[in-house]
């Protein structure tokens, strides 16, 4: 089962959040208590896909787009997962995330720039007349699942 599914498209710029995780462990720089929820949506939406498809076998490796601009953390999001994913369905599972920069379409001069923060200017004119494309999203890429092996139909 491979497949883009979105998950949450976030536009929204993090605040200063505060909240505790009680685990006796150290939490990340930034307070992980919106991306525990996220995390949280991310190991339903997992658990509903695979059981839809039918598939008994293990969950292997979940592919995670968190881009630049999505206001959520890569490391708060992969100490939630640690926390929320033993005793579920991708216990056993692998996170991995790529973190997409944004781009800034620009009307004036045309140019597509690749950033890694919010511009309110074309980085390579400074015209004021710019769109963010990409770069604000978070998707599950692909869930990889293991072989279930021959069924008895099989053989």
């Amino acid at each position: 089962m491979r497949g883009t599914i979105p998950i949450f498209a976030r536009h929204a710029q993090r605040g200063g959040e505060k909240g505790a995780v009680p685990c006796g462990r150290t939490l990340p720089r930034e307070s992980p208590v919106h991306e525990v929820s996220i995390v949280q949506a991310l190991i339903e939406h997992v658990e509903q896909e695979v059981r839809q498809a039918g598939h008994t076998g293990r969950v292997v490796r979940l592919d995670l787009a968190i881009g630049r601009l999505s206001g959520a953390s890569p490391d708060a999001i992969r100490f939630a997962y640690e926390l929320l994913a033993p005793g579920t369905l991708v216990a056993a599972a692998e996170l991995r995330i790529e973190e997409p920069l944004a781009v800034a379409c620009c009307r004036g001069c045309g140019g597509r720039t690749p950033i890694e923060e919010l511009v309110d200017r074309c980085p390579a004119c400074g015209s004021p007349e710019i769109t963010i494309e990409e770069g604000r999203d978070l998707l599950l890429r692909s869930i990889e699942l293991e072989d279930e092996g021959p069924s008895q139909n099989d053989e």
